[in-house]
């Protein structure tokens, strides 16, 4: 009995944490995470699993059954999926020790929901500076969005996400072969969030 005290005087701590979830989605979430992840934490194969067997959100799970879908596809998918799961887990691994764990999730989702535009941006930024440089080029930076469109769309956008950076590069009166920095983010964030969110 004196277990179950600490075990529940433990996730209490926990919860109180993160004051802007309900307790009760917070139990849901913890209890959902470990059924999925019974070692507690998620490594960047979970992830990969995971966003492979969900998206590209129009495709069926087995690539290879997809008749218009050439094994170059299939390829680009599957380097599209691995790329996105590395940046999405470097930013959300914030500990950097190769486990993602559900207080890390909840900081993450926190961030997007409760965050000052700071907070929001420098997530985002994070997310795209995989090598922690403090700027990211315009290769990086448009290979992610592809990325992004694919796993969302189902197919290559090349011309969507093109257009897209061009346009937030000429948002910002960027030379298009320069690199973004996290002043670049905020003021893109603040002026052009209509064109993020798209």
């Amino acid at each position: 009995m004196g277990n179950r005290i600490s075990f529940v005087n433990e996730q209490d701590k926990e919860i109180r944490k993160f004051k802007h979830f309900q307790p009760k989605d917070i139990r849901e979430w913890s209890k959902e995470f470990k059924s999925l992840f019974p070692l507690k934490y998620i490594t960047v194969s979970d992830l990969y699993t995971l966003f492979k067997t969900h998206f590209p959100l129009n495709l069926t799970n087995d690539l290879t059954i997809i008749t218009h879908l050439k094994p170059d596809d299939v390829t680009e998918i599957n380097k599209s999926i691995n790329r996105f799961c590395c940046r999405l887990f470097k930013a959300l691994n914030i500990a950097d020790n190769g486990k993602i764990t559900l207080t890390e999730l909840l900081i993450s989702t926190s961030k997007f929901i409760r965050g000052s535009t700071f907070e929001k941006t420098t997530w985002i930024f994070r997310f795209y500076d995989i090598n922690q440089e403090g700027e990211i080029s315009r290769e990086t930076f448009s290979e992610t969005i592809d990325d992004m469109f694919l796993l969302i769309y189902g197919q290559f956008c090349k011309d969507k996400s093109n257009e897209l950076v061009n346009q937030l590069y000429n948002s910002l009166n960027k030379d298009h072969n320069s690199s973004l920095t996290l002043e670049d983010f905020i003021q893109l964030y603040e002026n052009h969030f209509d064109l993020l969110k798209n």
